[in-house]
């Protein structure tokens, strides 16, 4: 109850198979960074793969949700987050194979979030603030995504930020920068 932790350290519970909940208590500001490459620097719930529930204190002060955090996490479902100012690494619900529903909140920070949801392959709805970039990587491997209208606030669209995707129209806006192989291996017709 009297938890006044503010950091999640990287790896914490990295491989931890049976975790199948967690409450990330109210004084966490920070769920720290992770990096692929280094065995000992994973993120924070790296591949629990029974992970299904992941709540946010009532009172939160998350503010930052770093690289790899739930990375493989396979039955986290869906994850709503606390309306503070978040800001999101890299590769945070990559490979979140049932994850179906994401609501981030406006008050967040998606922009060089680079595949935010990469093979995401069960994603259906999300929910994202407002953004000035659609990062590399973002959605690609999404097989389920069939549509998504870029906002009028996007300038640029980054490499394979919709590849391999379900989406069947892509609508290619004035005024927008586009990275090669953005629509890449899309269900395009």
């Amino acid at each position: 109850e009297d938890c006044q932790i503010a950091e999640l350290p990287n790896g914490l519970f990295a491989g931890c198979t049976s975790l199948t909940s967690i409450e990330i208590p109210a004084s966490v500001t920070t769920i720290a960074n992770g990096n692929y490459s280094q065995v000992y620097n994973l993120g924070v719930f790296f591949n629990c793969t029974s992970l299904s529930d992941v709540t946010f204190a009532e009172g939160s002060a998350i503010e930052y949700i770093g690289n790899y955090a739930f990375y493989g996490c396979e039955a986290l479902e869906t994850i709503e987050f606390p309306e503070t100012e978040i800001e999101f690494g890299t590769y945070v619900f990559a490979y979140c194979s049932s994850l179906d529903n994401v609501v981030i909140p406006e008050s967040a920070n998606v922009d060089g979030s680079s595949y935010l949801f990469y093979y995401c392959t069960s994603l259906t709805n999300v929910t994202l603030p407002e953004m000035t970039e659609i990062p590399s990587g973002f959605f690609s491997r999404c097989s389920l995504i069939t549509e998504f209208d870029i906002p009028d606030t996007v300038g640029y669209v980054g490499w394979n930020a919709f590849a391999y995707t379900g989406i069947t129209k892509a609508v290619i806006l004035a005024g927008v920068e586009y990275e090669g192989a953005a629509y890449a291996g899309s269900a395009i017709t």
